[in-house]
């Protein structure tokens, strides 16, 4: 969690879901540390027994984010064993961040239907 002095916005990079599942890295951004929101899904791999991103360090860097990930995904040797047992560091770089919406995701949500 990092906070942006200028804006007085938390920024968060969450990757992670319930059941060890680390398919997904979500940005979201908070105010107060009370309420949430959802920015963008910045990296995603539809399978989430051998792939995953997880324990990301981050910066800003001017409009950017950079980040490494500790990463199970695809190789020659047949992928990783699990999304857990992660066989790269990768790097990753959110450019222009503070301005991403979840129509920028790089997976599109289905919109809930109204009750």
């Amino acid at each position: 969690m990092r906070t942006e002095i200028p804006a007085g916005i938390v920024i968060i990079c969450l990757a992670g879901n319930p059941e060890r599942t680390r398919n997904a890295v979500t940005l979201m951004s908070s105010p107060d540390l009370r309420q949430w929101s959802i920015r963008s899904v910045v990296l995603y791999h539809p399978d989430v027994d051998r792939h995953g991103f997880q324990y990301l360090d981050w910066q800003l860097e001017v409009n950017d984010l950079i980040a490494i990930s500790r990463t199970a995904f695809d190789d020659e040797s047949g992928g990783a064993h699990n999304q857990h047992d992660a066989n790269y560091i990768t790097f990753h770089r959110v450019t222009n961040f503070r301005k991403l919406t979840m129509a920028d995701s790089v997976i599109q949500t289905q919109p809930t239907e109204k009750e």
